[in-house]
């Protein structure tokens, strides 16, 4: 063989470096920031939240007239 084209040898001596980024890239990421919460916690429940509660209450024919 010993005819190799450019692209076959740009793609080996590329190769290494893309085994080193990809090892190394999620190393550096920055982890998420946190979400600070403001308000102090009470230790009561939430009675905002209403959980599931099924469909909507059906209400008969009205005029619109």
């Amino acid at each position: 063989m010993g005819v190799e084209c450019d692209y076959c040898l740009l793609a080996a001596r590329l190769l290494p470096w893309l085994v080193f980024a990809l090892l190394v890239l999620p190393l550096l990421r920055a982890p998420a920031p946190r979400l600070v919460q403001v308000v102090g916690r009470t230790g009561q429940a939430w009675h905002g939240h209403l959980g599931a509660r099924g469909p909507p209450l059906a209400i008969g024919p009205t005029s619109l007239c």
